[in-house]
């Protein structure tokens, strides 16, 4: 598991990418948050979509979590930004709005990691990022077949 590559990171080059790492953390609970909004709000086979994508989220945001709590950060557990009403308004609506959140995501993974020093924070930064390319097609595949 990815998280075996944890004790290896050196403390130094997390510190290095410190703003960027938070910033991830913070777009990870804030995209769990929504899936969970939308759970509760939609039903169907996109309950089984949505469900799967939070719980990815989340593992994200632990894996980020201990990275940073590795040199003493301390982050909040809650997202306090409330997900735009675009994110629980028609599915079609929130789907677009899923993807268009799943791609900024990507984006800063791959800036952050375009600029980490430490392999093995890459490599877990990148197993991510592979995760959140996956998010993608899966909220692609759906909103154009409706199939999961």
């Amino acid at each position: 598991m990815i998280e075996q590559l944890i004790p290896l990171i050196n403390k130094t080059a997390i510190n290095e990418v410190q703003k960027e790492l938070t910033h991830l953390y913070e777009i990870e609970l804030f995209e769990r948050q929504t899936y969970s909004i939308q759970i509760e709000r939609f039903e169907g086979l996109i309950l089984e979509v949505l469900k799967d994508v939070s719980e990815q989220e989340e593992h994200h945001a632990n894996i980020l979590k201990k990275i940073l709590n590795k040199v003493g950060i301390i982050v909040i557990d809650e997202y306090d930004k409330i997900p735009l009403k675009k994110a629980t308004g028609q599915l079609k609506e929130a789907l677009e709005y899923d993807i268009k959140q799943e791609e900024i995501s990507a984006k800063d993974y791959q800036k952050t990691i375009s600029i980490v020093k430490d392999e093995n924070l890459k490599t877990v930064l990148e197993h991510i990022l592979s995760e959140e390319f996956s998010h993608l097609g899966i909220l692609e595949k759906y909103l154009e077949t409706g199939k999961y």
